[in-house]
């Protein structure tokens, strides 16, 4: 959405970083500073994508002073930004762009330089509005939601406690070690989750890890980016082993089971 408060033909231009993904996995990262990028299949593409669901120029970027827009190019299937299919729209800093099976997430790399509007705002007294707004505006792209959304489950029925904990979680390369006490432990973005973690392609509950007959399993519960056991992705759960090296996002963990 544009800002009233910016305006984007006087304002000096913003650089952009593109990160290009496919099932979880960063491929590459770019960084801009010029009016057009183009998307696609083509050699000539900015970004070139070499995938048989992306046309030859599938998406162009362009840039207007600090506000950056996507146009479709008639490709066949399709940009998805928001959980809609697009023909074109504006893009904000945290966007993740969906086309074919990639994702693109764009990023500005600094924030906006003050405009001549912003100068005849703070002029008239409006300097603490203007920073207000850009407070807010920075605080709802760092709160933006997914794209997907990640399967619901109710944790809190989940979680009667034991003592002492049967198992816990090693968190690798430092002395810290979270006690297996639940039935149930969940992992995301969301303050709801047990364990907290961050990351461009972490879920708001990206996985849990439950306690049952065969022993301790991690469950994948989000669409992108699957936890990894032994460095190997998980497809939708796996059995832990002592001993076993987690990784959920960028955190690894070894789980050790507490014998005796």
């Amino acid at each position: 959405m544009e800002s009233p408060l910016i305006d984007s033909k006087k304002s000096s231009p913003c650089r952009i970083e593109i990160s290009l993904a496919k099932t979880g996995e960063i491929l590459r990262t770019l960084s801009f500073d010029q009016d057009s990028i183009t998307i696609g299949r083509d050699d000539k593409c900015d970004i070139r994508i070499d995938n048989l669901g992306v046309s030859r120029v599938h998406a162009e970027i362009k840039r207007d002073g600090n506000i950056y827009r996507i146009f479709d190019q008639k490709s066949k299937t399709g940009l998805f930004i928001r959980g809609k299919r697009v023909q074109e729209c504006n893009l904000s800093s945290g966007d993740e762009i969906f086309l074919a099976k990639h994702i693109i997430a764009f990023f500005f790399t600094k924030r906006m330089r003050t405009s001549n509007v912003t100068k005849r705002l703070e002029k008239t007294g409006q300097k603490k509005a203007l920073e207000e707004s850009k407070e807010k505006a920075l605080e709802e792209a760092k709160e933006k939601k997914p794209m997907m959304q990640t399967m619901e489950v109710d944790f809190t029925g989940m979680a009667s406690e034991h003592t002492p904990a049967p198992a816990q979680l090693h968190v690798a390369g430092t002395s810290k070690r979270i006690p297996l006490h639940k039935n149930a432990i969940s992992f995301g973005k969301s303050k709801s989750c047990d364990i907290t973690i961050s990351g461009l392609f972490v879920a708001q509950k990206h996985a849990v890890i439950v306690q049952d007959r065969k022993g301790f399993v991690i469950r994948f519960l989000g669409r992108f980016y699957p936890p990894r056991v032994n460095d190997q992705k998980i497809k939708k759960t796996a059995l832990l082993k002592d001993g076993d090296f987690v990784q959920i996002g960028s955190i690894r963990f070894v789980f050790q089971v507490n014998f005796g």
